[in-house]
Parts: C-alpha cells; structure tokens; sequence
C-alpha cells in the first residue's frame, strides 16, 4: 500500500524481475510485451514495439506533456518535454539492453509508469 503512479518499487535496493516488476504491474497493469497501451483520462496512447531496439514511438500522444525513460536504479536515462505531437518517436539507440520504465505526464498532471525492454 502507499504506492501512487510514478512510485519506482524495489524490493530491497535490489531489482528482480520477477518480483518487482510483477509488483508494478499489479499496480499498473501487465502490458503486452509487443505493443503497450496505457489509458488515463484521454484517447489511448500506444507505445510500440515493446521490447524495442533504436526507437520507440507514441501514437495518440497529443496530451502528453512529458516523457521520462528511466533505469532500473530509478535515474532519468532521457527526458523530453514540451511535447505537442500526436506520433512521437524516442531515439533510444544510446541505451543498453535491458530493463527500464517509461513515465508519461499529460496535460493534466496524470502520470502513468510501465515497464520497457531494450533488445
């Protein structure tokens, strides 16, 4: 209990995937793990190809305000903001392999997290 949308779970100071990211998707949602949609108080937004490789885009995206990326300890890996696109498209080729979760904002303050995977 306590957690709200945003919240980056660990369980002890240490990631395991099958513990914590079943904890945030019991929170949030389990995502399909080829395309990922995520519904707030607006039209879906649809995030794709998940696990992806160098770009991952946002369809429906025109009340996003904010996009985050961060690692699994919890840093901000890229931030973007400012956003006034429907599609939008994140150039994620400088991140490595693995885990990550993606933090969007919209216009009204909604924030939504899910778990991403670099291939």
């Amino acid at each position: 209990g306590g957690y709200v949308n945003g919240d980056c779970i660990r369980n002890n100071g240490n990631w395991d995937r099958n513990t914590d990211f079943d904890l945030i998707f019991e929170i949030w949602g389990t995502p399909d793990p080829f395309k990922s949609t995520l519904k707030k108080s607006h039209d879906e937004v649809i995030i794709y190809p998940n696990p992806f490789s160098n770009i991952i885009t946002l369809s429906n995206a025109g009340h996003i305000s904010q996009i985050e990326i961060l690692n699994i300890l919890g840093e901000v890996v890229i931030l973007k903001r400012n956003l006034n696109a429907d599609k939008i498209e994140l150039d994620v080729n400088n991140l490595k392999s693995g885990y990550y979760l993606i933090r969007l904002t919209d216009d009204l303050n909604n924030v939504i997290t899910m778990s991403i995977i670099k291939r």
